[in-house]
């Protein structure tokens, strides 16, 4: 017990956060940039998170309004020789964008093959295909054990 207590506290001591970091409003963001009190800025890749330094080496963070276009917040860092950071957009890889894409259509695919093997074992012990194929589409798996039960041999 006491071990996993130790664990605990050590592993509360050593995450390091930025607990002081200080959410700000966009317009005393913008109103620091106008009186030059900030150091640098980190657009994040979903372009509406700024973060950033000031001058005094405090850490700030706030929302952009993205639909809005701030021409004057633009000029004022370029005047001040603000330190500007996009962060790239991390797109997906092209495997993973197959993956999700084909996910549904491969469950399609299994979701169709039963009333199909349904239809099929129905077929050869001369009962009707659509009626299996339908069934099997409405009740997947218990239709399908049924399906593949041994036909019962008349006396």
């Amino acid at each position: 017990m006491k071990k996993l207590f130790l664990l605990s506290i050590f592993l509360l001591v050593s995450c390091e956060t930025d607990q002081n970091i200080e959410q700000i409003s966009y317009s005393q963001f913008k109103q620091e940039v106008l009186s030059d009190q900030i150091a640098k800025v980190v657009y994040d890749s979903d372009q509406m998170t700024i973060r950033g330094n000031r001058s005094d080496g405090s850490k700030f963070e706030t929302s952009y309004p993205i639909f809005k276009i701030d021409n004057v917040v633009d000029n004022a860092l370029k005047e001040n020789k603000v330190t500007v950071v996009f962060k790239k957009i991390e797109q997906p890889s092209i495997f993973s964008q197959l993956v999700v894409g084909a996910f549904p259509i491969f469950l399609i695919l299994i979701y169709l093959s039963f009333p199909t093997f349904s239809a099929y074992l129905a077929s050869h012990r001369g009962q009707s295909k659509f009626l299996w194929f339908f069934l099997t589409l409405i009740f997947p798996f218990a239709v399908l054990f049924i399906a593949m039960k041994d036909k019962i041999k008349k006396d």
